[in-house]
């Protein structure tokens, strides 16, 4: 057996009689999860960062995605308005 899988068995094991303790909030069933602070914040902040993660990852291959087509932006030239006057009279 690899150890990550007996960590994941040990955490199982030691994680099923910590949760049954009592005491542990005032809610119980899915509510609980939902409306306790304990649960709640680490839950948001997880939403949170996995949103910004998905959008992070969907603007880099945006961008990869540009500049391997070809369609890459191009630097812009900037002419001085002299040197387009002294074209028109020539």
């Amino acid at each position: 057996m690899s150890r990550s899988l007996i960590g994941s068995i040990a955490a199982l094991v030691f994680a099923v009689p910590a949760s049954a303790h009592p005491g542990h909030g005032s809610t119980e069933g899915l509510t609980h999860y939902a409306a306790e602070p304990a649960h709640a914040v680490p839950m948001l902040a997880s939403f949170v960062a996995s949103g910004l993660l998905l959008a992070a990852g969907w603007f880099a291959i945006g961008r990869l995605n540009q500049s391997q087509s070809g369609t890459a932006a191009q630097p812009i030239r900037v002419e001085d308005r002299a040197t387009r006057r002294a074209s028109r009279t020539r």
